[in-house]
């Protein structure tokens, strides 16, 4: 932290950190997705529930397939 900083009120420093939060928070929206999209997110929750299967982690799964380029 810039040392003049600490010499500034922390209320003054807490009013400047909501100034300019406030506006990235404001303009925040969900992600769209397709009707598709959705229902492919609703098919793999409902395989997981059922098997409980967590998957396989990204650096075993890219090991296996450059294992057999």
């Amino acid at each position: 932290m810039d040392p003049r900083l600490r010499e500034v009120p922390t209320r003054e420093r807490l009013n400047s950190v909501d100034g300019h939060c406030e506006p990235v928070a404001g303009s925040y929206q969900e992600p769209l997705i397709t009707p598709d999209q959705r229902a492919e997110l609703d098919r793999r929750l409902m395989s997981y529930r059922i098997d409980r299967n967590r998957g396989r982690l990204a650096a075993n799964v890219l090991a296996d397939v450059r294992r057999r380029l």
